[in-house]
């Protein structure tokens, strides 16, 4: 006589509820559940411990149980496959930390501070020139006023030589 296969009790995820099978082996309950993907290893099927649940299921092994995950807030909330009872957690994915932006917050406060300086150095440099262009226009003033004195005097004084070279040249009486 044959020795009966001994029976595990398997879950996996469909929709709101869980599906669970009493089968001999991994590879007998994704049959029973009409997959070929080994969803053991994708982490979507897993072995119950849950004793209520085992024994649902060896009441009609080799037959798919859907149990429902509960009420509608296990239902609807982020960890569906706690509902089952014990059966194993899906891992939730890690998260990477967020980046460090240290050095892009010093690299933007550098150039910050740098445009900073630059509009200060500009705005100096361009009161500077405002001053010197003041101070230009005063010196060409001053300068072309004394110079027409000075041709001024010059014309006089060109004139008055002219005037005595002009007398020199008379003769004396």
């Amino acid at each position: 006589m044959a020795k009966a296969a001994k029976l595990k009790v398997f879950s996996m995820a469909a929709g709101f509820h869980d599906a669970v099978v009493a089968a001999p082996s991994q590879k007998a309950a994704l049959k029973a559940w009409g997959t070929t993907t080994d969803l053991f290893a994708a982490g979507r099927a897993c072995v119950v411990e849950n004793e209520a649940l085992i024994a649902q299921a060896l009441a009609q092994p080799g037959v798919v149980v859907k149990v429902a995950r509960g009420d509608e807030a296990a239902m609807l909330g982020p960890e569906p496959a706690q509902a089952a009872g014990d059966a194993k957690r899906r891992r939730e994915p890690r998260k990477r930390p967020p980046p460090d932006r240290t050095a892009l917050d010093a690299a933007e406060k550098a150039v910050a501070e740098a445009e900073q300086h630059l509009d200060s150095e500009l705005a100096a440099l361009a009161e500077r020139r405002a001053e010197l262009d003041r101070r230009e226009r005063e010196v060409r003033q001053a300068a072309e006023q004394r110079l027409g004195r000075l041709r001024d005097e010059r014309d006089g004084a060109a004139a008055a030589f002219a005037r005595a070279v002009e007398r020199s040249r008379r003769p004396v009486d």
